[in-house]
């Protein structure tokens, strides 16, 4: 197993990796509320020197604000979800839950390849003992990994899979996959560091296009 640097070198990079994408995203969804603002403002200014108003103009610029404030609402929301995964080094938590996050503190990287994240749960819970903020890194690794793999316009699928212990989450409907070796394959350094910090295990099927991740329960700390 890696040192506890080593480990907690990877899971910083993630941790700012993840805030920067989410601060850039909340500080656009804010300056387009500052100017749809102003631009209010504008139209109140001209209908003080007797110019009629537009309410359908207002009401487009109210909708527009509106609207973001609602995505920054809900970045925050994801943010705060992220920023608590860090709570408890070693934990019971739902996968579906940290497929769903990770979906959502993803969605400007895969945007930006303009690729669209679909998760995929199980029907039911899926309760694992595990390292949530790492495993969250983790799989945040191999998303990248997949986002290379795929070309735009396409989606990826993010599946929980129930097993006997623990369980499986799939990156499937990938493009081109390399050859078995994972350094070959794309998985960093960082991503070895956390397989083994999670005694979690990793495949890939070239024919069908998917990188699955087994992660079994863990002791506790």
């Amino acid at each position: 197993m890696a040192a506890p640097d080593d480990i907690g070198q990877a899971g910083l990079k993630f941790f700012g990796r993840t805030t920067a994408a989410f601060t850039h995203d909340l500080k656009n969804a804010l300056a387009i509320i500052s100017q749809n603002a102003g631009l209010m403002n504008d139209y109140l200014l001209m209908a003080e020197k007797g110019m009629p108003l537009d309410n359908a103009r207002l009401k487009t610029v109210a909708d527009r604000i509106d609207g973001q404030t609602r995505r920054a609402d809900q970045l925050i929301k994801n943010m705060n979800r992220f920023a608590h995964s860090i709570d408890e080094t070693v934990k019971s938590a739902d996968m579906n839950e940290l497929v769903e996050l990770l979906a959502a503190v993803s969605f400007r990287e895969a945007s930006l390849k303009r690729i669209t994240l679909v998760p995929c749960p199980e029907k039911e819970p899926l309760m694992i003992t595990t390292r949530p903020f790492l495993l969250l890194a983790l799989l945040g690794q191999f998303l990248t990994m997949a986002l290379g793999l795929t070309a735009q316009g396409k989606e990826i699928q993010i599946c929980v899979i129930r097993q006997k212990q623990g369980g499986q989450v799939r990156f499937a409907n990938l493009g081109d996959i390399p050859g078995p070796d994972m350094a070959s394959a794309g998985c960093s350094h960082t991503g070895q560091i956390l397989l083994d910090a999670l005694e979690a295990q990793y495949h890939h099927d070239k024919e069908a296009g998917s990188i699955t991740i087994s992660i079994p329960n863990v002791e506790g700390a």
